[in-house]
């Protein structure tokens, strides 16, 4: 998608001394990191953090430690900058401030840039030399039903309130195109 050829991997089975290998003397080499941290998220704060999500940062940090990949890029919710006390973010920060990457740690509306959905998300942008690129040009949000519209209008179409907790199903009799078509139906 867009253009780009990566191996999508949990970063707890990424061995450093691997990646290292795959980084050495490749000065495009880029590692990019998004692990699954689901209690960093707004819809999941009640929870306790995850152990695991610190064993994630302390990874990634021994990854960038070891490789020193030239290029590094990060994703997470933007919760994740105060989960555990910040504690996550700082190992990360910490190895880019040791090896003496320029970076930044910043948090950004996915939907400014295109994303079909509304979501703060915490992205570190960081080189081993040169310069910072600078960011994308900022976009309209994606439009879902200009995405899925076409698919839906094929789809049979469920009257709102009908089904489980509302009584029984109607409306499988009309696609979604017809039932938006009904002015009844909308």
């Amino acid at each position: 998608m867009f253009g780009t050829d990566f191996e999508s991997a949990n970063v707890l089975d990424l061995d450093p001394q691997v990646v290292k290998e795959m980084a050495e003397g490749d000065p495009s080499f880029w590692f990019h990191a998004s692990p699954s941290c689901t209690n960093c998220t707004l819809a999941n704060r009640r929870n306790p953090p995850n152990p695991d999500d610190i064993k994630h940062a302390d990874h990634i940090a021994e990854i960038l430690r070891v490789a020193h990949p030239a290029k590094f890029t990060f994703e997470e919710s933007a919760e994740y900058v105060h989960t555990f006390g910040g504690a996550m973010l700082k190992a990360i920060t910490d190895a880019l401030d040791e090896l003496g990457y320029k970076y930044t740690a910043d948090t950004y509306q996915a939907a400014d840039y295109g994303a079909y959905q509304r979501r703060n998300r915490l992205i570190i942008r960081a080189v081993a030399r040169g310069e910072l690129p600078g960011l994308p040009k900022k976009k309209p949000a994606g439009d879902w039903m200009k995405l899925l519209g076409p698919m839906l209008d094929e789809q049979p179409f469920i009257e709102p309130g009908s089904g489980a907790r509302g009584g029984p199903v109607k409306g499988f009799d009309k696609t979604y195109a017809e039932a938006k078509a009904n002015p009844h139906y909308t």
